[in-house]
């Protein structure tokens, strides 16, 4: 999969995350914020090559994937709109605030061929995983609820 317009659905801390370490990474790749127009307006905008306030302005631009970074509970009615495109998704976590529509949703991204990807950050942060390593020897006791 060829991948050269990224839409940001989303521009909290990370939208703004997500945008800065995909222009270092892959500099070339355009990209398109979708924004609803009530949040501050961050310095990270400048990287981006456009705003637009709607998934159907982002969708008539051409993208080829989008990082969906909202609020949980627009997650899937926002990835199963981009989805009847065949636009790929990478979904901050969760997937969504309810299970209600998820198995829809995974089969039409199914049948379409499209790759959907969950983000999960916490798994590779140092603390966490000291958090996790002191859990399993037992150092911070008996562990009751998570």
């Amino acid at each position: 999969m060829k991948v050269s317009h990224v839409a940001i659905v989303g521009f909290g801390n990370i939208g703004r995350r997500h945008l800065r370490i995909l222009m270092e990474i892959r500099p070339e790749i355009e990209v398109t914020l979708v924004r609803s127009g009530v949040g501050e307006d961050w310095p990270e905008k400048k990287l981006a090559k456009r705003t637009v306030h709607s998934l159907a302005a982002a969708i008539r631009k051409g993208i080829d994937a989008a990082i969906i970074s909202s609020p949980a509970n627009f997650h899937l009615s926002q990835a199963s709109e981009l989805a009847k495109t065949g636009i790929h998704l990478l979904i901050e976590k969760p997937l969504s605030h309810t299970l209600n529509g998820i198995g829809q949703f995974l089969k039409e991204v199914s049948t379409k061929g499209i790759t959907i990807l969950t983000g999960y950050v916490l798994r590779y942060d140092p603390a966490a995983r000291k958090f996790s390593q002191m859990i399993q020897t037992g150092l911070l006791g008996k562990l009751l609820h998570a």
